[in-house]
């Protein structure tokens, strides 16, 4: 169970990261990556 966990926040810091650079490289896509974000965490909170 662990170990799961351990993957899933190792997982949502490289989405941050990533979307956090797209971000920076087009800010008009933000309204996109959040959502994009927000999805991501919401189905891996509901898998876990």
């Amino acid at each position: 169970m662990a170990k799961k966990q351990t993957d899933r926040k190792k997982v949502m810091a490289i989405l941050s990261i990533i979307f956090g650079i797209l971000v920076i490289m087009n800010p008009a896509f933000l309204a996109w990556i959040v959502g994009l974000y927000l999805i991501v965490t919401g189905v891996l909170s509901l898998m876990g």
